[in-house]
């Protein structure tokens, strides 16, 4: 009885046996190792060894829910019988996408280097917001005379939404959701003023310089028992002299720490003018828009 045996060493990025991510992209570097082996009076016995690395470059689309990736694939370093064995390369993805692998399937690993790429397609109607997926690559290891191997590995994980798109006109995208990203408070003067505040006397939740991120929320009902728990229903008479008679909540309502849901001392108001807060809302909006951003997803507040 003959086969093949083998295991990814790691997942890995730019940096070997390391995978690095940003919002939209990551990089994946993987080393490979295969055992040729071979059963000889009921024992394994190895006649050989194939080592080689694959190196993936992925990067999603914030206006499409379609995609690519490309991967190298390096000459092999092998020793005796591991010279001749061939790889084909699958790939399979979930959560509504769907992978096609391009490569010269049977490559001989010993033969020299080579390149494939991954397309994804994304089936995704508006409103909606699919399921977190990972992409599972699979190597099958064949040589004559020898029973095939396998060995799988995972890219990060992803999402794809049309949460903003209609029947009109498509918003769909895809992000890297344990990726935080950050939205800006600066230039609006007392939201952002309050924020700064909170942060001199020990608030971090959500601030980009060492703190804790704040992690998004889709759930209006929560939301609304958020705001309600911290903010009073009317303005006190100096801040309706003032003209701000709008309740502003940090960290935000629509927050999985908003509410009471942190200490007294992680948490602020602030009264604002309507308009500040109609100005938040729409900076908000526009944001989460660009960046995909959606339930449970972490981010940091710039003020």
């Amino acid at each position: 009885m003959t086969g093949l045996a083998a295991g990814p060493a790691s997942n890995a990025t730019c940096t070997i046996n390391k995978i690095t991510v940003n919002r939209f992209s990551e990089c994946e570097w993987v080393t490979i190792h295969v055992d040729v082996i071979k059963v000889i009076n009921g024992r394994p016995v190895i006649e050989g060894t194939v080592d080689f690395d694959v190196k993936h470059q992925m990067t999603l689309k914030t206006n499409s829910a379609n995609w690519s990736e490309k991967f190298h694939v390096s000459k092999a370093r092998t020793t005796r019988a591991g010279k001749g064995v061939a790889a084909n390369i699958a790939a399979a993805s979930g959560g509504g996408t769907k992978a096609s692998v391009h490569f010269s399937q049977g490559h001989i690993l010993s033969s020299g280097a080579a390149d494939g790429s991954v397309g994804y397609k994304t089936s995704i109607p508006p409103k909606k917001i699919n399921p977190k997926a990972k992409t599972k690559y699979t190597y099958t290891f064949t040589k004559p005379g020898y029973t095939p191997g396998t060995v799988s590995y995972n890219s990060a994980a992803y999402r794809c939404d049309n949460y903003y798109g209609s029947s009109r006109t498509s918003r769909a995208g895809c992000a890297i959701p344990e990726v935080p990203t950050a939205v800006s408070m600066v230039g609006l003067a007392r939201i952002d003023e309050g924020i700064r505040k909170l942060r001199a006397r020990g608030g971090h939740y959500g601030d980009p310089n060492g703190g804790k991120p704040l992690h998004w929320m889709i759930n209006k009902r929560q939301e609304d028992a958020n705001r309600k728990a911290v903010c009073p229903r009317s303005a006190p008479p100096d801040m309706k002299r003032a003209g701000r008679t709008s309740c502003d909540e940090y960290p935000f309502a629509s927050s999985y720490e908003g509410g009471t849901h942190l200490h007294a001392n992680q948490r602020e108001i602030t009264w604002v003018k309507v308009q500040e807060n109609k100005s938040q809302g729409g900076r908000i909006t526009a944001w989460r828009g660009q960046m995909h951003v959606m339930d449970h997803d972490p981010f940091y507040v710039i003020a």
